[in-house]
């Protein structure tokens, strides 16, 4: 039997954040369906926290400026006379 393998996502919906509220690491989490470590991982690639006291609490105007600009790092604009060829 073959093991079905995890599908990671690399988009994540960025209407589910408030921009008026703060969140946790395990708000967060739960919220976008991923890890803690995720975040955590985010946090080590720029996420910027509130301040340095535990728990540490992101805001939601950050938190999807963040996600927001990783996304756009992906794309890649097709040159002049190019066309994206899909599968």
């Amino acid at each position: 039997m073959k093991k079905k393998q995890k599908k990671f996502r690399k988009t994540f919906n960025t209407n589910l954040i408030k921009r008026d509220m703060s969140y946790s690491i395990e708000e967060l989490s739960k919220l976008l369906k991923v890890h803690k470590r995720t975040i955590q991982t985010w946090q080590k690639e720029g996420l910027e926290k509130i301040d340095s006291k535990k728990p540490y609490l992101f805001l939601g105007k950050q938190i999807v400026k963040f996600l927001k600009n990783r996304q756009q790092k992906r794309k890649s604009k097709c040159k002049e006379n190019e066309l994206y060829c899909c599968r």
